[in-house]
């Protein structure tokens, strides 16, 4: 017979053991001392889930519905991050493709991996493979796979297991979508661990691209934000393929504003393009909905990693009737949705802190127990656990030097610190400083009056980067 010692000895240590935290060994790596949420436990290599990255083209964070924009512009995401962590001061490394996307697969500032222009024969990339998708195929057995809309990424991927591209101007959001929902039906996609690139395009310009695949062009025309905007006329427009004419308007809608007033059969009404421009988002989060049913269908949404964001934002009517990106470096540009599902998460969680987009695939790397290569980005699995980030080893920069078609000719470089954002425009050797806390559209330029905080700034730019 048992005896009574043995048994109390027996139920103290079981009641130790099933009250020790789940991810006792998380905290030993991450230095966490609290009980790690369940949903950033570092998985077993037997369970690694299916990873869904998703990057939507030239979409603002406050253009969507997870910002609280007055056009609900994005339901479906809008219903992921009621499940996710939602990061609602994300930035992206540069304010145009080619760069952006080039720090999110190295793990490196743009200067310092150089794929800052679009390549050609005489020019190619300075990086194009050896990204840290290899890491994820060695280490983590991922199958990998990039379904593209943009040419500018396609240059970028040549280290996926596979690779299709949609980026004729014949070709919309839907195409990538259906390509990515035929191969979830596949042999290979049921045996092999997936690791998915899909990049969707249509809120890029031209904005009239999908106003004949819905109705949200014809509501966002008579809705109250149209209304209370005031009309701002613009003077020129990116490029003739995305005006906006009598043919995109429908009767009631041309009985209420009328036909242009321009020679060339453009309207001119910022309010308009603006409208386009969010239509053309709507028409995106569609397809992410239907790419989320299938996903639903198959048994994975709930059990994968899936991660939205996108490459950079757009200036609309808040610096002038622009419409572009890459012409400079201003939060417009670069303030983008970040939204990360963990498997079998339910809660929202959102994080205000500022954070890097290209900081994205070594937190995967970390969260998989990987093996994170020496690069300028960093895991944000400290930041997911709560603790306090040092923001003199975590600077938030980004950079641009000469894209197509810029307004702002020549190397800028931008640093965000304690709700400042300085801008150096290195060719003309000048700066703009902008407090977002009370002035978010950048409208006011502080830097004559508070050169003091620039050169702080500029002294902390240094340390990262200074020619």
């Amino acid at each position: 017979m048992l005896s009574l010692r043995f048994v109390l000895s027996a139920f103290l240590l079981s009641t130790v053991l099933f009250c020790l935290p789940v991810a006792e060994a998380g905290e030993h790596r991450w230095g966490h001392q609290k009980p790690i949420p369940r949903e950033l436990v570092s998985p077993l290599w037997k369970n690694y889930p299916p990873i869904f990255l998703i990057l939507i083209d030239t979409l603002r964070f406050d253009h969507t519905s997870v910002s609280g924009y007055a056009r609900d512009t994005t339901p479906n995401l809008a219903e992921l991050a009621e499940e996710s962590y939602v990061f609602t001061q994300a930035k992206s490394s540069s304010s145009w493709t080619m760069p952006a996307v080039s720090s999110l697969f190295w793990g490196l500032h743009p200067f310092n991996h150089g794929n800052i222009f679009e390549p050609d024969e005489d020019s190619p990339l300075p990086l194009a493979t050896g990204s840290l998708i290899q890491t994820f195929q060695e280490q983590g057995g991922y199958h990998t796979l990039s379904i593209q809309r943009n040419k500018m990424v396609d240059y970028v991927v040549g280290d996926f297991d596979e690779s299709y591209s949609f980026t004729g101007s014949d070709r919309l959001d839907e195409d990538a979508v259906e390509e990515a929902i035929s191969w979830l039906e596949t042999p290979e996609a049921k045996q092999t661990r997936p690791f998915m690139f899909l990049g969707l395009f249509n809120p890029h310009w031209p904005y009239n691209a999908t106003l004949d695949q819905n109705n949200y062009f014809e509501r966002y025309l008579n809705d109250r934000t149209f209304k209370r905007a005031e009309k701002v006329v613009i003077d020129s427009l990116p490029s003739p393929s995305g005006n906006l004419t009598m043919e995109h308007l429908s009767d009631s809608a041309l009985e209420r504003l009328g036909p242009p007033g321009d020679e060339d059969g453009a309207y001119r009404d910022g309010r308009m393009y603006v409208a386009a421009y969010d239509a053309g988002i709507h028409y995106t989060d569609d397809q992410l909905g239907t790419f989320f049913d299938k996903l639903k269908m198959e048994g994975l949404y709930d059990s994968s990693l899936i991660i939205v964001f996108s490459d950079h934002g757009e200036i609309l009517l808040d610096h002038g009737a622009s419409f572009r990106h890459g012409t400079n470096l201003l939060d417009a540009e670069l303030a983008i949705p970040l939204v990360v599902k963990f498997p079998h998460q339910k809660r929202k969680k959102e994080i205000s802190t500022l954070v890097r987009s290209f900081d994205l695939l070594p937190t995967i790397l970390d969260w998989l127990n990987l093996e994170i290569p020496p690069m300028d980005a960093r895991s944000m699995m400290p930041l997911l656990l709560g603790q306090r980030v040092d923001s003199d080893n975590y600077p938030v920069i980004s950079y641009t030097d000469s894209a197509a078609d810029t307004e702002q000719e020549g190397e800028m470089i931008s640093l965000y610190r304690n709700g400042m954002h300085l801008i150096e425009y290195k060719d003309d050797e000048e700066q703009a400083l902008y407090d977002l806390n009370r002035d978010p559209e950048e409208q006011s330029d502080l830097a004559s009056d508070r050169e003091h905080l620039c050169s702080l700034l500029q002294s902390i730019l240094c340390t990262t980067y200074c020619d």
